[in-house]
């Protein structure tokens, strides 16, 4: 899931610096599977962790959440007025990677044992 989730940045970065039409399609693509490995995992365990009763409340919570990218969008289009769309990516794609190797580092004994309730079968 973290690892989809680094893919995921590193791709858009690179998508940011793409002179050409057809190289950008490329690693857009690559993207959105990495996307996918990265967002399809945390819904299952999401999911998976939650009672039945409150599994439409915690889809609903998280589509919600999504709203909460409204500011980001605000700063970026500013951003991107100043200093470009390639460096306004880079920051957002350096800042997401940054978060996801913090969510790793502190979660990582929940995340990585062999016993976590994700990790069982």
């Amino acid at each position: 899931m973290l690892t989809g989730c680094m893919l995921w940045y590193t791709f858009m970065l690179l998508y940011a610096c793409m002179p050409s039409f057809e190289a950008a399609w490329l690693v857009l693509f690559l993207a959105g599977c990495a996307h996918s490995t990265s967002q399809v995992p945390m819904t299952a365990v999401l999911l998976r962790n939650m009672d039945e009763h409150f599994r439409g409340r915690v889809m609903g919570i998280r589509m919600l959440m999504i709203y909460g990218n409204v500011p980001g969008l605000i700063i970026a289009g500013e951003l991107i007025r100043k200093i470009g769309y390639t460096y306004t990516a880079a920051i957002y794609c350096l800042f997401g990677m940054s978060v996801a190797a913090l969510i790793a580092l502190r979660w990582r004994a929940h995340l990585w044992h062999p016993d976590a309730v994700m990790n069982t079968r």
